[in-house]
């Protein structure tokens, strides 16, 4: 037995049969090339293991979010009893701000994660779209669509037209 750490190069990931694979920070995964090989490869094994570690990450079609969606639909329908799925994130309508949020989306917190090291990001956070999306990924455990925001959401959810019919003749 023995572990070998694997890189993004999928090639020769073929004719594998690993009985324990680690996925740590799978929404950085650029595409589901080495999930697929991997999950595929254990098929042969009696009683895989592949245990995924993420934070939430970027994209609405990145890795950690199709894997995201499995996991939670399983949780919702109790579909899928080969899988254990624990998901530290905020409730639907989660104050951002809110100290009690982070400590419960934060397992670790006060062990290798410290409400000061969390107060110091905020501050940033607060300062651009970029920084809070980075806040709200990283430390929050939230999907956003991209760190490069121009505006908030709030500041141009007013503004959305629902229906561009409303808009003929302006």
């Amino acid at each position: 037995n023995k572990f070998k750490v694997l890189t993004k190069n999928t090639k020769g990931l073929e004719g594998k049969n690993p009985y324990f694979v680690l996925n740590d920070e799978l929404h950085a995964q650029e595409n589901m090339d080495m999930y697929d090989n991997l999950k595929s490869a254990q098929i042969s094994r009696e009683q895989p293991i592949m245990l995924n570690i993420s934070t939430a990450g970027k994209g609405a079609s990145s890795v950690g979010m199709r894997v995201y969606k499995y996991a939670k639909f399983v949780l919702e329908n109790d579909d899928d009893d080969s899988l254990f799925v624990a998901i530290w994130e905020p409730n639907k309508n989660y104050d951002w701000e809110d100290r009690k949020v982070w400590e419960m989306v934060n397992p670790n917190i006060g062990v290798s994660v410290t409400m000061e090291t969390l107060e110091i990001e905020f501050k940033k956070a607060k300062q651009s779209a970029h920084s809070k999306a980075e806040f709200l990924s990283k430390h929050l455990n939230v999907f956003v669509n991209g760190a490069d925001n121009y505006f908030e959401h709030d500041q141009v959810q007013h503004v959305l037209v629902e229906d561009l019919g409303d808009l003929t003749g302006e």
